[in-house]
């Protein structure tokens, strides 16, 4: 036998199942979905066979036991299960809608219609209900951040300050301890230098000209050292930052169309998405209008 079965009262689309057992209309059945097993009504019996393949009704539902809902105690009232309580049935019935297959006729379109003013109420009433709870930790967060803020504004102020006022003298004492760095280095790769040419030209046999060389090499060592302190003595509090200016648009426009195409794509994207109602007759801007569901 095949019979036809709804997924809840309202609903104004059947889906054909075969049945092996004795049904009637209105008997409550369970079948297999995508999400699971489902409680369906059994809205038509003796159906003729139907040109596809049709799932079984797997049996009679159970008779459910009624729920009653207790408030207080360690169950307080949650404002989210109120605000959604209304809508249960059309959500559930919504997601029934949600199958992949689009609408077909007039009565189907008033049905969903019906389910989507639906849902946009159950919206509505909860955001109503995340207001209202959310509003007292939100006015107790603006609070402390305007309690915080003129001191914290204030600070900053003054860190500032500070920093301008030393900054001149910073960025000159950073240059002069970088002049020294590099004469320094410049010092040690003269005097080893002189080093490797005093040992090449030393006699073995020849004393002094051994010490001297020794001598050399000692002065070069130091120079070295020298050179590497210098490179660590660095000013405290200052920073590397990189600057910019654009001296010609339209050459680093063309730059960037030739080097970064998809960079300029997606500025002239964000572009017309932000200014296609004011500019509608931009070169190489189509603008149209049609309708769409809301």
């Amino acid at each position: 036998m095949f019979a036809s079965v709804r997924f809840s009262a309202a609903d104004a689309r059947t889906y054909t199942y075969t049945c092996g057992f004795p049904v009637a209309p209105g008997d409550r059945v369970t079948v297999e979905t995508k999400d699971g097993t489902k409680e369906v009504i059994v809205a038509a019996v003796d159906l003729p066979e139907p040109p596809f393949a049709c799932k079984p009704i797997l049996g009679m539902a159970e008779a459910a036991a009624p729920v009653v809902a207790m408030r207080g105690h360690n169950n307080p009232p949650d404002s989210l299960d109120d605000a959604l309580a209304p809508f249960g049935d059309a959500i559930s019935e919504a997601e029934n809608w949600l199958d992949g297959e689009p609408v077909q006729n007039e009565a189907q379109m008033k049905a969903v219609d019906a389910l989507l003013r639906d849902v946009k109420a159950a919206k509505k009433a909860v955001t109503e209900a995340e207001e209202s709870e959310a509003k007292p930790i939100y006015d107790q967060w603006k609070a402390a951040k305007a309690r915080f803020a003129p001191t914290i504004t204030d600070l900053d102020r003054i860190a500032k300050g500070l920093i301008a006022i030393v900054d001149t003298f910073k960025r000159k004492l950073a240059a002069e301890k970088a002049e020294a760095e590099r004469k320094a280095r410049a010092e040690a790769e003269a005097r080893m230098r002189a080093a490797a040419e005093a040992a090449r030209q030393a006699d073995v046999g020849n004393i002094e000209a051994q010490r001297a060389a020794a001598q050399a090499q000692a002065e070069a060592d130091e120079a070295v050292r020298a050179a590497a302190l210098a490179s660590k003595d660095t000013v405290k509090g200052l920073r590397q930052v990189t600057r910019y200016a654009v001296d010609d648009h339209k050459a680093l426009l063309n730059w960037i169309a030739r080097n970064r195409r998809d960079d300029l794509t997606a500025f002239v994207d964000e572009w017309a998405k932000r200014h296609h109602k004011d500019c509608a007759g931009a070169d190489g801007l189509r603008v149209w209008l049609e309708k769409e569901a809301f």
